[in-house]
């Protein structure tokens, strides 16, 4: 699958605020996706950091009650338009993905692309995707205490320590992109010599 790119940022929106670590939880939110172990870690946490939710749902008002007065949580529940999603990757410094399952998912490519780090569950693909320290981090137990301790990990990082996983993710885009290259070449390589075989079989 391609990265995908949408564009520089527009600053339709601005959700980083001085001094403090942005987690961004992204997209259509399903119960899968555990959003309410991001809430309940952002309450843990308060204002410690930044945390913001952009994406659609049809039963927000559950996950609205879970909201503690005192957290730093921006909400944005609604469809997100192509042009605000470059602010949003851009102006954050992690992107969290507390999946309970998943076979893979697309905000990985956009994170790739826009140099984003990833903290994700144990799933086959997002270990294919996130080496642990490197680009981003991998949550072992699927648990508030797993998240609070590794986002409190990023919340206390240094500045040089996040600029340099940051730098890792763009190579990481980089190596993903010279081998999407080359698999797609390779695929087309063989379905041209298919197609070749079947023209010279039906002229036989």
């Amino acid at each position: 699958m391609p990265l995908k790119y949408f564009g520089p940022p527009q600053n339709i929106v601005t959700i980083k605020q001085e001094l403090k670590r942005t987690f961004l939880f992204f997209g259509a939110i399903r119960e899968y996706k555990r959003l309410d172990l991001f809430i309940q870690a952002a309450n843990v946490i308060g204002n410690g950091a930044h945390f913001v939710i952009a994406g659609s749902c049809k039963d927000w008002s559950i996950y609205e009650s879970l909201i503690d007065i005192n957290s730093n949580i921006s909400c944005y529940i609604q469809f997100i338009d192509n042009d605000m999603i470059p602010d949003l990757f851009t102006q954050s410094d992690f992107l969290v993905l507390p999946y309970s399952d998943t076979t893979q998912s697309g905000l990985l490519l956009i994170a790739y692309k826009y140099s984003l780090p990833i903290i994700a569950i144990n799933h086959s693909y997002f270990n294919d995707m996130v080496t642990n320290g490197e680009n981003g981090f991998i949550l072992n137990e699927n648990t508030v205490d797993s998240l609070v301790s590794i986002l409190d990990y990023c919340i206390n990082m240094p500045e040089d320590k996040l600029n340099n996983i940051k730098s890792n993710q763009s190579e990481y885009s980089i190596k993903y992109m010279n081998h999407t290259d080359v698999v797609s070449t390779f695929t087309l390589f063989i379905d041209k010599y298919i197609s070749c075989n079947a023209n010279l079989k039906s002229l036989s």
